[in-house]
């Protein structure tokens, strides 16, 4: 009994550190002198030397336009 309160004292008194969440950012490419935006999801818990996959979203003809945000109501920022 007293091992499990020592135990419990101990994970109590150690916080554990919550996962950072991830994000959007707006992102531009220029191509022949036009720019063509595109939202990047950047993972909270992102490794510098770990090689993430990727995920390219094609969203359909219902999410278009040019505010760089109609896309964002479907794929993975749901």
């Amino acid at each position: 009994m007293i091992r499990m309160a020592l135990l419990l004292l101990l994970l109590l008194a150690f916080p554990v550190a919550a996962s950072t969440p991830g994000h959007f950012e707006q992102r531009a490419a220029k191509i022949e002198g036009v720019d063509y935006r595109y939202q990047l999801y950047i993972p909270g818990d992102l490794k510098a030397s770990r090689n993430p996959p990727i995920v390219l979203f094609l969203h359909g003809s219902g999410e278009k336009g040019g505010d760089n945000q109609a896309q964002m109501s479907q794929g993975l920022p749901p």
